[in-house]
């Protein structure tokens, strides 16, 4: 399976709907964000464009990684 990279959520401020704290989001790949930008990718494989700042980038092991894509 290809790497991944993910990011957490550390503020959902105005968006408390559409985004979770201390939740683990994949980001969407090949997608061109506007600066500042980047795009979540949601249970659905739909992207969405969120703040840079709402978020922290974390590494996951490979078997980790595994399971959260094939979860579906």
């Amino acid at each position: 399976m290809s790497k991944m990279d993910f990011v957490i959520c550390i503020d959902n401020s105005g968006y408390e709907a559409s985004l979770e704290k201390r939740k683990i989001y994949a980001l969407q790949s090949g997608t061109t964000c506007p600066d500042g930008f980047i795009a979540i990718q949601d249970e659905t494989e739909q992207a969405y464009f969120f703040e840079t700042s709402r978020f922290l980038p974390i590494e996951l092991s490979s078997e980790i990684q595994d399971k959260l894509v094939s979860r579906s």
